[in-house]
């Protein structure tokens, strides 16, 4: 198994993909919490925790970023359209 360097490996991710190695995780990261969200009743700590988070904080703090609202409002959101879909 060759090894790459961080930097090297960084550079090879950004022109492959076309974004930070970061930036992949935290979307994917948000992505997933927002499937947890819709679809189960776990609390937002436990689904902080599922996703990579330490606390809800984190979480939180990544879904303003990302989203501009917070993970309980998403949830509003994501559970009242899929009620209407329904």
């Amino acid at each position: 198994m060759a090894a790459l360097e961080r930097h090297y490996f960084a550079v090879l991710f950004r022109k492959s993909i076309g974004m930070t190695f970061v930036r992949f995780v935290r979307e994917r990261r948000v992505h997933h919490a927002m499937h947890l969200l819709e679809r189960s009743s776990s609390s937002i700590a436990s689904i902080a925790w599922a996703v990579g988070y330490r606390d809800c904080t984190g979480l939180a703090r990544v879904f303003r970023e990302a989203l501009g609202m917070s993970p309980r409002k998403a949830r509003q959101l994501l559970c009242s359209a899929s009620a209407r879909v329904s």
